[in-house]
């Protein structure tokens, strides 16, 4: 019967902290070997990453040790999260007898006006999950999706990219990476139920892109984006019982969601009614107030369906899955844009399902299938729950 085990230690020293979740994963696993151990620490342990995986691996007898840096980290194992943020080792172990997860180490070449990607294995399996962390600035995730959509259509996706600065911190069994992606290839047989969460919410009425260039919305149904974006937020602040010296709080609102506006694009626009399983979302990175205009994280094109989302700070959308053994959790932080965190998610979590070996990581970007198909986008938890 397979076998979970979450921990987190808060022990300023990287050895330090090891050792004590090595004690606790172990304690939890009954002594047993796990198959794979993911490891997530906070920025004061990255200088030790490379030493200390080594020592874990070394001291639970794992096949597979990933792991990476995160602004925050959190556990869940009783009704209570982990503290996240400061100071935090923390592990996630599972054990499924044997021979069930095959490391990946990904890396990119420029060939000509192509990328090509090193590492793959040449027996691509068909099926099965793969659990990736990817350094968005020196690795094309985008082409390993469309590859994996060829190749592997039924091959699930669950991850996230892990900057740190512009410096990279990637673990792969024994050696620490700055660049490319490093990854666990778990094998069909393995449970795995991979769920996206969202920690936004739709605001406002969905519009039809008019003019659009590269990445800026130039033009929503006949008018300005940031019109679009004033009439939403009036109508949301009403809804909410705002003050009605409407002007002043619309301002007030819109300085605020120049920070944490996000714009959700339709994937399947077939459907006649949305909601918040059915956008992608991206980040706004610019809104021009003088023409309107907004620009976004990704392409956007003319007839593409779009709305307005903001943080929400209610309880996010469980996992439509029977009671979970275990968990990992790739969110935004909680000083992302107002959202809450993954202290936020493994809260949520453990509230519903109560005693689960879980391990939540914030990203820059979160992996995972929208309507069939596998984005990377903001705003989302992704999630992936072990039977």
């Amino acid at each position: 019967m397979p076998q979970f085990a979450a921990t987190m230690s808060v022990h300023p020293n990287s050895f330090e902290a090891a050792a004590e979740c090595a004690g606790e994963v172990l304690e939890q696993l009954d002594g047993n070997r796990p198959d794979l151990v993911v490891v997530a620490c906070t920025p004061p342990h990255r200088r030790d990453l490379a030493d200390v995986s080594a020592g874990l691996r070394k001291l639970l007898e794992c096949d597979t040790l990933v792991g990476t840096v995160s602004s925050e980290v959190a556990v869940a194992l009783t009704d209570a999260p982990g503290p996240g943020g400061a100071a935090g080792f923390a592990v996630f172990a599972a054990d499924w007898g044997g021979g069930r997860a095959r490391p990946l180490r990904l890396e990119a070449t420029a060939t000509g006006a192509d990328r090509r990607i090193s590492g793959w294995p040449d027996d691509l399996p068909a099926s099965g999950t793969l659990v990736l962390f990817a350094d968005p600035l020196t690795f094309p995730v985008d082409d390993l999706i469309a590859i994996c959509a060829q190749h592997a259509p039924d091959l699930e996706i669950v991850g996230g990219l892990m900057p740190l600065s512009g410096r990279g911190a990637l673990a792969i069994d024994d050696s620490v990476h700055e660049r490319g992606a490093v990854g666990v290839l778990l094998d069909p047989s393995v449970g795995v139920r991979a769920h996206l969460a969202p920690a936004c919410r739709p605001i406002g009425s969905p519009f039809t892109v008019t003019r659009a260039e590269h990445t800026v919305i130039t033009e929503l149904a006949g008018r300005a984006p940031f019109a679009r974006l004033r009439e939403a937020v009036v109508a949301h602040h009403d809804r909410r019982g705002a003050d009605r010296d409407r002007d002043h709080d619309c301002d007030a609102a819109i300085a605020e969601m120049m920070h944490s506006v996000r714009v959700g694009v339709v994937v399947d626009e077939q459907r006649c009614d949305f909601g918040p399983g059915d956008f992608v979302l991206r980040d706004v990175r610019h809104i021009d107030q003088r023409n309107g205009a907004i620009s976004l994280s990704n392409i956007v094109r003319p007839g593409q369906t779009v709305q307005f989302h903001l943080p929400d700070d209610g309880p996010a959308d469980p996992p439509d899955v029977a009671m979970p053994k275990g968990a990992l959790v790739f969110s935004p932080g909680a000083d992302a844009s107002g959202l809450g965190g993954p202290a936020r998610h493994a809260s949520d979590l453990s509230a519903r399902f109560g005693r689960l070996p879980l391990l939540g990581m914030a990203a820059a970007g979160e992996i995972g299938r929208v309507r069939g198909r596998t984005f990377v986008q903001s705003g989302v938890a992704s999630i992936a729950c072990f039977a």
